[in-house]
């Protein structure tokens, strides 16, 4: 039962009162909360404080107290595992709860997967391209829509970026507590989301048909003097070209792109580097005969 459970962190003690029998705390036997713990929390009659600016972290959270007395607070995306996400709002009830931090004031989370492997680490880190689901905390018609993506963690959706057509009422169309699944295009030095489908099918298509180190195929479509532009094959005709920079190109030195390259030349690429630029993605890519000889030495060497 949830008092068996938390039996290792409290004792109880039946005591009578004028109003019947009741349990106290027999204080001397009690050991602190700690991270890690999985004790019973009971929802809190106090009211958050009321959170002032668009960008409110923590504007779901719900709050509990634990059999210590010790206050706790458990976010939005910790009510339930990840898979079972749906529209949140205030409500609470008793519950199972593991300690994320022993605070004060805790941080706890209600996830069944938590609580079955003792898992108290933070999610995985925000890639760039990614879909992350998570809950909105706030909407201005000014600065856009934001988004609860983890504990402690949020990200804001421009307005350009909440669907690819116009939003009238911003406010109302995302509403507190509303569960929406945007695409990471940032993440330093602010996370940046985006809602737009057509950016969601664009980025979240880069991670699957490439990553860094990757040896891919694909198409010349532009020569500079500094470089050339490739458009990998089987990405999505919107997604962004890598680019070949000139150092790139080849082993030794090259004075004159065009003497070497033209557009419509079929090529095979190592992946340097994916990063995020001003707007979107940047590809970065090598020519060099030395990375397929060096990649074909590694096989041979696992073999």
């Amino acid at each position: 039962s949830a008092t068996d459970a938390c039996a290792a962190s409290t004792r109880l003690r039946v005591v009578k009162t004028k109003n019947g029998a009741t349990c106290r705390l027999e204080k001397d036997k009690i050991r602190p909360i700690q991270a890690g713990d999985i004790v019973p929390c009971i929802p809190s009659k106090s009211p958050l404080e009321k959170r002032r600016g668009a960008a409110r972290c923590g504007a779901m959270d719900r709050r509990y107290v634990l059999p210590t007395g010790l206050e706790a607070f458990c976010a939005a995306s910790e009510f339930s595992d990840r898979d079972a996400w749906t529209d949140c709002d205030n409500r609470s009830d008793v519950a199972l709860c593991i300690v994320l931090e022993a605070g004060p004031p805790a941080r706890i989370s209600l996830r069944p997967s938590r609580i079955a492997s003792r898992n108290i680490k933070p999610d995985e880190a925000l890639e760039v391209g990614r879909v992350r689901p998570g809950f909105v905390v706030g909407a201005d018609a000014k600065a856009g829509v934001f988004v609860e993506l983890a504990r402690g963690i949020v990200g804001r959706v421009l307005l350009k970026d909440l669907a690819d057509g116009y939003v009238k009422d911003v406010v109302r169309e995302f509403p507190l507590g509303r569960l929406v699944a945007p695409v990471v295009t940032q993440v330093s030095p602010k996370v940046e989301l985006s809602l737009r489908p057509s950016a969601i099918k664009r980025e979240s298509s880069i991670p699957k048909i490439m990553k860094e180190n990757d040896v891919v195929k694909g198409t010349i479509t532009r020569v500079e003097a500094y470089g050339v532009f490739v458009r990998i094959d089987d990405a999505p005709s919107d997604a962004p070209s890598g680019l070949a920079h000139k150092s790139e190109l080849a082993d030794d030195f090259v004075k004159d792109v065009s003497t070497r390259f033209a557009k419509g030349d079929r090529v095979v690429a190592k992946v340097l580097k994916i990063e995020q630029g001003d707007t979107r993605r940047k590809v970065s890519l090598g020519l060099k005969p030395s990375y397929f000889t060096q990649a074909m030495e590694e096989e041979e060497e696992e073999e």
